[in-house]
């Protein structure tokens, strides 16, 4: 199984040309399902191009933000390796291009193709590694720490998609593809929370907000912040 000894990055784009080989793609508009929680796991999909969020509905009802998938993300593949319901909703949050394989077509290759079982392995362990991290999180990050976390994340998005850039003096000016309260959600945080952290970065002067904005005076700093415990 030597081929499961592979970067998460290679991974997923080993994962990603052979769904594109497959010919099989689909665009869908800005705001628009994917797939919704409890669907029947039918196709394994990777984003092309664009942006989607992954939500969960809690128990009470409210629907909570897990995470935003960005080009080169493979999604829909838990469901169809252990035959279950999906475990979350994806959306879009712009124009998204992606290409999917049926579950039955995915498995077959799975089963012929040692490559790609390796390439999944390292995917699914880096769900479990981010689970992880995310817990560390949670337990020992304060909020201001965990909302600079996400932000440094949404910059790195953002980039990718050609919608931001670092400045020669280290600030950034960043749209917001999510609400302030989202971002909480994304951090684990509460409202309140999210409130609170987005505050103490504003009095430290890293941030400076505004509807749907941030505007990042130091984006070092905002590292350093984003690596406080």
């Amino acid at each position: 199984m030597s081929n499961a000894m592979i970067d998460s990055q290679a991974a997923q784009q080993l994962i990603g040309d052979r769904l594109r080989e497959s010919g099989n793609v689909r665009m869908y508009p800005a705001r628009s399902f994917i797939f919704h929680e409890f669907d029947e796991s039918g196709r394994v999909m990777v984003i092309d191009s664009g942006l989607a969020r992954i939500d969960r509905t809690s128990l009470s009802g409210r629907v909570v933000l897990l995470d935003l998938a960005s080009a080169g993300r493979v999604i829909g593949e838990l469901g169809v390796i252990d035959d279950s319901p999906r475990s979350a909703t994806a959306s879009t949050i712009t124009d998204t291009t992606v290409y999917h394989l049926s579950a039955n077509e995915f498995r077959e290759m799975l089963d012929a193709d040692s490559a790609l079982q390796g390439a999944m392995l390292t995917v699914v362990a880096q769900r479990l590694r981010a689970l992880s991290t995310q817990f560390v999180e949670t337990s020992i990050m304060d909020a201001s720490a965990r909302i600079a976390a996400r932000l440094v994340r949404l910059v790195e998005i953002e980039q990718a998609l050609g919608r931001c850039e670092i400045g020669a003096d280290g600030s950034v000016d960043l749209k917001l593809p999510i609400s302030q309260e989202e971002l909480g959600q994304w951090s684990g945080l509460s409202r309140e929370g999210a409130v609170k952290g987005l505050g103490t970065l504003r009095s430290i002067g890293l941030i400076e907000t505004g509807r749907k904005r941030v505007h990042i005076t130091d984006f070092d700093r905002l590292v350093h912040q984003a690596e406080a415990t």
